[in-house]
């Protein structure tokens, strides 16, 4: 799923993918070589091998930080955490200071507004937990979101 899920930023001229931790192992980091875009993400509580997981994320340009990733596309305030923290969590999200909020932990999609903040979390890829493969695309301009069930294609925007 992995897989499919490059492949659909590929096609939609993806300007940047955010993941939000979970990566599990080292191996998974080599599918993300095909992306035609920078990679930003933090590692989740299910990640092992930090040390060989930047390593192999660095290898190609892709940058993932401890606990939080912020950056700012098209004007608009980006942070990306894991969300096992729910005290950082919900701090991050009522500071007011971001225009996007992107968590997972939970491993189910859901797309909230707080305040100004959009949240999303993007569900989970490959859908070990879940049974659900799932991303998030957001579009900086409408601030509007897209669900993207990997299995079926099904396009859903939010």
């Amino acid at each position: 799923m992995i897989n499919k899920a490059i492949a659909f930023f590929n096609k939609e001229n993806a300007e940047l993918v955010l993941h939000a931790g979970d990566f599990i192992s080292p191996f998974s980091a080599e599918r993300f070589t095909g992306l035609h875009c920078p990679v930003v993400g933090v590692f989740g509580n299910n990640d092992g091998d930090h040390r060989n997981l930047t390593a192999r994320f660095e290898s190609f340009g892709a940058k993932v930080s401890e606990i939080l990733a912020q950056v700012k596309v098209n004007g608009k305030k980006i942070a990306v955490l894991h969300g096992d923290r729910e005290e950082l969590l919900q701090t991050v999200i009522q500071s007011k200071v971001f225009d996007l909020v992107v968590s997972g932990h939970t491993h189910a999609f859901e797309v909230k507004k707080v305040g100004d903040t959009i949240v999303v979390n993007p569900g989970e890829c490959c859908g070990y937990l879940s049974g659900n493969c799932t991303v998030g695309v957001f579009y900086t301009e409408s601030r509007e979101t897209l669900r993207v069930d990997l299995r079926s294609n099904e396009c859903m925007r939010l």
